[in-house]
């Protein structure tokens, strides 16, 4: 019996379309690096940004999972111009 999955490189081709709409799903949305907090495989994290575009053609929606209301805050002295920084 033949493995179909392997002869059509079917995992590569899902891992591309990830890739694809995620790529997608941030430009449309014009998302910056200050608001995204991490890119999963299947899942953007995001800080402080509303979407417009969630839904992709007639299959692909980026849904909102879950609401995290807390985050932590490291504050770093900048040497060069005194300024308090956030990271």
């Amino acid at each position: 019996m033949r493995d179909l999955a392997s002869e059509f490189n079917l995992s590569e081709k899902f891992e591309e379309y990830l890739k694809k709409y995620t790529n997608m799903f941030i430009e449309e949305n014009k998302l910056k690096d200050a608001n995204i907090l991490e890119i999963a495989r299947d899942a953007i994290f995001l800080y402080n940004s509303k979407q417009k575009y969630s839904k992709f053609g007639d299959y692909i929606k980026f849904k909102k999972k879950n609401t995290y209301y807390y985050m932590l805050e490291f504050t770093v002295s900048d040497t060069s111009n005194n300024k308090n920084n956030i990271i």
